[in-house]
């Protein structure tokens, strides 16, 4: 089944049995999550694998979470991959007829959650001399 930008995350839990788990796994260009900033690009789409379970009018979601990033060094401003993997866990209360469940806002929050709040290339980053502005990771700068 092919799922247009906005639609990929979205789960049809009509068939849902209680208690059953079903397998979730899906991937996309990550943008249609809205999560690009002037520092964060990214380098792939987004995958997601993992269980969804129904136990009468809660949905539980149990999943993992890949997403190849382009950061920029907080410290020397060069820019970095950085890739997020990581389990995500949250529950939904469904609403009566409520059959067609959009995990995007769920999926969005957690992996925000997760940004770096000051990414760095690595923890011996040297940084931006504060005279020249030279990168002092690739040697010494020539105001000293």
């Amino acid at each position: 089944m092919s799922l247009g930008r906005k639609d990929w995350v979205k789960v049809d839990i009509s068939n849902f049995a209680d208690d059953e788990n079903i397998e979730f796994k899906s991937s996309n260009n990550a943008q249609s999550l809205d999560l690009e900033t002037q520092d964060i690009k990214f380098r792939g789409d987004i995958e997601i694998v993992g269980f969804l379970r129904r136990n009468s009018d809660v949905l539980f979601a149990s999943l993992k979470v890949f997403l190849p990033f382009r950061l920029t060094c907080s410290r020397c401003l060069s820019d970095y991959d950085f890739d997020l993997e990581r389990p995500v866990e949250f529950d939904r209360v469904i609403a009566k007829n409520d059959f067609i469940i959009d995990l995007g806002q769920d999926l969005r929050t957690e992996i925000i959650l997760d940004y770096p709040a000051n990414p760095v290339c690595s923890e011996d980053c040297k940084g931006l001399c504060v005279n020249c502005g030279e990168n002092l990771n690739e040697g010494k700068c020539k105001c000293k």
